[in-house]
C-alpha cells in the first residue's frame, strides 16, 4: 500500500510548482527532482506532525527533469533527541510540462459542487493529450476536512500527478467550518489567494473575488421579514478586494508577445446575470480591476460561477461593467446532476473553445483571436 492516500497534485504559482501530497501517517517527506532534494520547511525545521504536505519546486527544474520522486519515512517517535523513523519509502511520477510549441490543450472545470463522478468523466475530453487543468472554484463545499480531501482526490485522479493545475478559489470555498483553512491545503502567495503565474508559453494572473454578496448582507424570508446577517461578522472581503486592487496596480508582465490570461471564479465585469440583484456589487472596485486588466493587456479571462456557458465580448448586454477583454464563462452544473466544462485549445495568437459534457459531446464551440 502506498504511503500516499491520493495521487499528487502539481499546482502552478508564480514561476514554481507546488506539489500537494497527502500522507497516510505522520513522517518526514522530501521530493527529489533531478539531483536536488526539496522540502516543506518551517524556519529550518522539517515537519512530521501532519498528513497534508506542500513542497515548492522551481518550474524550470521539474520541466527539465520531466519527473519527480517522493521520499517518505514514517515517524515512530519525534523526540528532542534521537527521533525514530521507519525505513525509507519512495514513489516516482512522470511529469509533462506544457509543450514548447504547437497547440496547448487546457480543460476548464468549475462549479462541480461535489458532482465528482460526473466531473471526472467531463475533464477527460482531451484524454492523454491534456496539458493543463484549470480548477476554477466551487469544486466542493468546505464544511469538513473530508470535503477538502475529496477535492484533492478528484484533482489527483484527473491529472495523476503528471500535469500542472491552476487552482482558483470560489465563493463556496469561503463558507463553512474550514473556510479559514483553504490556504492550508491549496496554493496561495502566503495567505493570499491571488497571484501571478508564468507557464512559459503564456503568463497570467489568478484573481479571487471572495464572496458574491456584501459582507453585511441580510436577506429576507418569503414574507419579507429581515433574516439575521448571512455572514454574521466572519467576512471582510470588501477590504480583501481593495488589497487585491493594489496588487493588480503593482503587477506587470514581460513585453514579449506571449498570451496573457486572467482566471477568476466570479467574472468581475459580470458578477450576476440579473443586474441590480444582491450579487451586483462592488462596481467601483471591480471597475478598478477591469482598468488594471486592460492596462496589463489581458487577452481573455476564464471564469465560472454563473452556471452558464458563453463568451462575453465587450459589447455583450450581460456585462454589469464595461471591459475591453473577452470573458469566457465556461462551467455549468446542469440541473446539479452533471458537469459541463470547457475544452480550450490555446495557441500563441488565439484559442478555440468547446463547451463539453461528461459524454464529451460538444454543446457549442467558437474561436477567439487575440487582439494585440
Amino acid at each position: 500500500m502506498s504511503f500516499l492516500t491520493y495521487a499528487p497534485s502539481v499546482f502552478v504559482i508564480g514561476e514554481e510548482y507546488e506539489l500537494l501530497l497527502c500522507l497516510r501517517s505522520h513522517g518526514l517527506l522530501s521530493v527529489r527532482v533531478g539531483d536536488t532534494l526539496y522540502y516543506e520547511e518551517n524556519s529550518g525545521a522539517l515537519p512530521t506532525e501532519r498528513t497534508v504536505a506542500r513542497v515548492r519546486v522551481p518550474q524550470a527544474a521539474l520541466n527539465a527533469a520531466r519527473g519527480y520522486e517522493v521520499i517518505f519515512r514514517a515517524a515512530i517517535d519525534r523526540r528532542a533527541y534521537y527521533s525514530l523513523f521507519e525505513e525509507e519509502e519512495r514513489e516516482s511520477y512522470p511529469f509533462s510540462p506544457l509543450p514548447a510549441k504547437g497547440d496547448i490543450h487546457v480543460y476548464l472545470v468549475a462549479d462541480v459542487h461535489s458532482l465528482f463522478e460526473s466531473a471526472a468523466r467531463t475533464v477527460t475530453y482531451f484524454g492523454e493529450e491534456l496539458h493543463l487543468l484549470i480548477a476554477a472554484g466551487d469544486i466542493a463545499e468546505v464544511e469538513r476536512e473530508e470535503d477538502f480531501l475529496a477535492v484533492i482526490d478528484f484533482l489527483g485522479k484527473a491529472t495523476g500527478g503528471r500535469l500542472p493545475i491552476l487552482m482558483v478559489r470560489g465563493n463556496h470555498d469561503t463558507r463553512g467550518h474550514l473556510a479559514e483553512r483553504f490556504t492550508d491545503y491549496f496554493p496561495a502567495d502566503g495567505r493570499k489567494t491571488y497571484y501571478s503565474f508564468d507557464l512559459g508559453r503564456f503568463v497570467g494572473v489568478v484573481l479571487d473575488c471572495g464572496e458574491d454578496k456584501p459582507d453585511a448582507f441580510q436577506g429576507t424570508d418569503k414574507e419579507g421579514k429581515l433574516l439575521p446577517p448571512s455572514y454574521n461578522g466572519v467576512n471582510i472581503f470588501e477590504a480583501y478586494r481593495r488589497r487585491e486592487t493594489e496588487f493588480l496596480r503593482s503587477l506587470s508582465f514581460p513585453e514579449d508577445g506571449r498570451p496573457r490570461i486572467a482566471v477568476c471564479h466570479i467574472p468581475p465585469a459580470i458578477t450576476t446575470c440579473h443586474k441590480g440583484d444582491i450579487f451586483d456589487i462592488e462596481h467601483e472596485v471591480y471597475a478598478a480591476w477591469n482598468a488594471e486588466l486592460e492596462r496589463l493587456g489581458i487577452d481573455v479571462m476564464l471564469s465560472g460561477h454563473l452556471h452558464k456557458i458563453f463568451l462575453a465580448m465587450p459589447d455583450d448586454e450581460r456585462n454589469t461593467l464595461p471591459h475591453a477583454y473577452p470573458i469566457l464563462v465556461g462551467a455549468w452544473p446542469k440541473n446539479y446532476k452533471s458537469v459541463i466544462g470547457t475544452a480550450i485549445t490555446l495557441t500563441d495568437t488565439g484559442l478555440t473553445y468547446r463547451f463539453t459534457d461528461e459524454e464529451h459531446a460538444v454543446l457549442e464551440e467558437g474561436h477567439l483571436d487575440f487582439v494585440r
